[in-house]
């Protein structure tokens, strides 16, 4: 076996012990943009105490209040949200299913980047179907073209 494939699967471990998709959130096909913030945070598992505390030090550096719509655009936990999106990525790019996907919702972007492409399934306008594809794949542990979630997120592509 080569090294780099001990590594690979080492990471690959490493997240899946670290994380579990969360399969019980309820992503419904509707939400505000304040719900999605919310329930990226949710998705992302974001620890958001050490954030809250820098933006309430970038408010006082610069003498100024943000009002709540930008105070709640600034809870993000761009930490968590890099080691989700590389879980998700690291369980998922075997399958060609969601290499289609991630090819597809690059293209949006002019670009063949698959993470990329995980980021704009990840976005206000994907984030239902994905989660529902997402769901499909990490209870079952199959995923296919035959899936209704992915005809319906591929076709909203």
């Amino acid at each position: 076996m080569c090294i780099n494939n001990i590594y690979m699967m080492a990471y690959k471990y490493y997240f899946l012990y670290l994380f579990m998709y969360p399969t019980e959130l309820v992503i419904p096909k509707t939400f505000s943009t304040e719900q999605y913030r919310n329930y990226i945070r949710n998705l992302f598992n974001m620890k958001l105490d050490q954030v809250k505390l820098q933006n309430e030090q970038i408010q006082q550096v610069n003498q100024e209040t943000w009002d709540p719509e930008t105070q709640d655009e600034m809870n993000y936990d761009d930490q968590s949200a890099s080691q989700f999106m590389d879980f998700v990525e690291t369980s998922t790019i075997s399958n060609t299913t969601f290499q289609i996907l991630y090819k597809k919702a690059a293209a949006k972007m002019f670009s063949q980047d698959l993470g990329i492409g995980l980021s704009i399934l990840f976005s206000y306008d994907y984030l239902h179907l994905f989660h529902l594809c997402l769901c499909d794949f990490f209870q079952t542990k199959s995923f296919d073209e035959n899936n209704a979630h992915f005809i319906a997120l591929s076709n909203s592509l």
